[in-house]
């Protein structure tokens, strides 16, 4: 910066004009300078009205923020882009049957003109190997589909997924629910409740009554559990102490014999130039189609007889777990669902106001999924802010060396909280944890800048000679023009994204209420009018404050000088509570790490 205003700035010779001075009627410049001038001295007079008016403003904003009731968030609810319809059909069921329910859910989509595209898989779990079988899972399947482009819309998205909701109960054969991509990190569903125990058959029933207790919220879209009753097996039980009389290593030959019947067992391996494949022995399929077949495999026993399997064993029709979670020991069944039209913390809170008063012996219910990594997150950034602002005042009285000019700066950047709590009621936006919590912590970052500057110049004031009042509003007219810049600056340049404006390169056209504003959104909004507020802080609040503080000083130090005894108690309370800082600071380090 000092290279490039020595090449463009001109210095001014102070020699007079040789043309006639240009009229400055239109210059509101003095003008304001004049207002604000008088405005600064009027407050210094009337310190205590300041003061008090400020902390009535940040209470009254706390209660206005209370009385909107605004919702809490974990990430910005935003218009999704693409989304996915999942497919869940009776474990046991063929692949062709899946299917058939995929091609109706496809010919609906096809109907849609708010659908750029769309991509349907039809077992091996939606494109995935389930880890039970080498044979996929045939009774799930997905369909992805892409929305047009915002400028291409037809309706908006939720319009689109609500017709598809809709149509969703028509469709016979599968469990069908919808997935919208989210903006963020995996989180979970807005409401995650653990259903755990040690009795499945009654953790199964819990499940049911749960669903059956919140189904009717509004907002709770898209209730399930991942509780599945297993798929149908034929079980055969083993009469050892018969089989063991006519067969040598009697179970070992009966299951090996029915795998190798029904399922196949590798026999050779086939070579064709480099390449190798495996020759599989199995029944012929009109020998395995039903359970009598079975019991009619032959299996060689003592001394070369052939022994029906029927006469070892006994067949029954059965259903065998395909898995069970478990927790602390503990097993569990997940109900879930997704919120539509209210925040997740707002359908969560009334769902665990219905379920207050259920209660089942040896059951319990967790709340988790979104809501447990929103408490994770709060702690967390909760935890960043203290230790941000610890480091700040660590400088600030390096700088400054003085307690009460860095507790100046510190008071100023709770205070520019009211314009974060104004921008949200203004704009009718929840507080989202994460986003708006990270604005909070960058405004803390930007606030102390304006601030330090004024301070800094009011003390060079201050030992040139001038006397305190005539030193806060010099460097107040001063710093007018450089602190109005910088905030304006910062604040236009967050404009864009608070509103979404953006340019389409392919296009070559300006757009705006993109759909990257919803997301970012939240944190522009707590910077500009945090920063607004802050600026009037800077301004107004701060030569007041630092004028209290100068003047109690001076008072204290006449006081201290009176009463050695006192003072040297007073550096004592200081090195005890530069200490306590300390530790808390180490300890939320401590914790952050883990």
């Amino acid at each position: 910066n000092p290279v490039i205003a020595s090449a463009f700035m001109k210095p001014d010779t102070g020699g007079e004009s040789k043309g006639p001075k240009k009229s400055s009627r239109f210059d509101l410049r003095p003008a304001f300078m004049n207002g604000y001038r008088g405005f600064l001295f009027w407050s210094l007079n009337h310190r205590a009205i300041v003061v008090v008016g400020v902390i009535g403003i940040f209470i009254g904003s706390i209660m206005a923020l209370k009385a909107a009731n605004l919702d809490v968030e974990f990430f910005p609810s935003t218009t999704p882009e693409r989304g996915r319809v999942s497919i869940r059909a009776a474990e046991g069921t063929s692949l062709p049957a899946t299917n058939r329910v995929s091609e109706q859910l496809e010919e609906f989509l096809m109907g849609l003109d708010n659908i750029e595209s769309f991509q349907a898989d039809v077992g091996a779990g939606g494109g995935r190997m389930d880890v039970r079988s080498s044979e996929g899972t045939p009774y799930l399947g997905s369909i992805s589909f892409d929305f047009m482009d915002r400028e291409h819309w037809t309706e908006h998205p939720e319009a689109t997924i609500e017709k598809l909701r809709q149509f969703i109960p028509t469709v016979a054969g599968a469990r069908v629910r919808i997935e919208k991509a989210r903006m963020g990190p995996p989180t979970g569903a807005p409401v995650n409740i653990e259903v755990s125990g040690r009795d499945f058959d009654v953790l199964a029933e819990v499940s049911d009554d749960v669903q059956s207790i919140i189904k009717d919220i509004k907002g709770l879209t898209d209730l399930r559990d991942d509780f599945s009753e297993g798929r149908p097996e034929l079980r055969l039980e083993f009469e050892r102490v018969l089989s063991n009389q006519l067969i040598l290593q009697g179970l070992r030959i009966v299951a090996g014999t029915v795998r190798t019947a029904v399922y196949g067992s590798k026999a050779t391996v086939y070579r064709l130039g480099e390449e190798e494949f495996d020759v599989t022995v199995k029944a012929a399929e009109r020998f395995r189609n039903n359970r009598e077949d079975i019991g009619d495999l032959v299996i060689s026993g003592k001394e070369g007889r052939q022994i029906p399997l029927s006469s070892v064993t006994h067949l029954r029709s059965d259903v065998g777990a395909t898995s069970i979670r478990h927790v602390d020991r503990r097993r569990i069944i997940t109900v879930s669902a997704d919120a539509e039209g209210r925040s997740g913390a707002e359908v969560l809170k009334e769902a665990r106001e219905k379920l207050k008063g259920y209660s089942k012996r040896d059951v319990q219910l967790s709340y988790t999924g979104e809501n447990k990594e929103m408490a994770k997150a709060r702690g967390f950034l909760a935890q960043a802010l203290v230790i941000g602002i610890f480091l700040i005042a660590m400088v600030l009285l390096t700088q400054f060396n003085s307690i009460g000019q860095a507790s100046i700066i510190l008071f100023s950047v709770l205070l520019s909280m009211v314009g974060v709590f104004w921008g949200l009621i203004i704009n009718q936006m929840a507080f989202g944890v994460m986003m708006t919590g990270v604005g909070i912590i960058s405004l803390a970052g930007v606030v102390v800048n304006n601030a330090i500057v004024l301070i800094d110049f009011i003390n060079k004031q201050m030992k040139e000679g001038k006397a305190l009042t005539e030193a806060i509003v010099e460097a107040g007219t001063v710093r007018l023009r450089p602190v109005l810049l910088t905030a304006g600056t910062t604040i236009l340049g967050l404009v864009p994204m608070a509103q979404g404006f953006d340019f389409n390169i392919r296009e070559m056209k300006f757009v705006s209420g993109s759909g990257s504003m919803e997301f970012w959104g939240p944190m522009a909004i707590a910077v500009i009018y945090g920063l607004m507020f802050a600026t009037i802080l800077t301004l107004v609040v701060v030569p007041v404050m630092y004028h209290l503080v100068s003047s109690g000083q001076e008072r204290m130090s006449g006081f201290l000088e009176r009463h050695p005894i006192l003072q040297r108690a007073t550096v004592l309370i200081g090195v005890v509570a530069a200490s306590v800082l300390a530790v808390l600071m180490i300890a939320g380090i401590s914790a952050m790490n883990g």
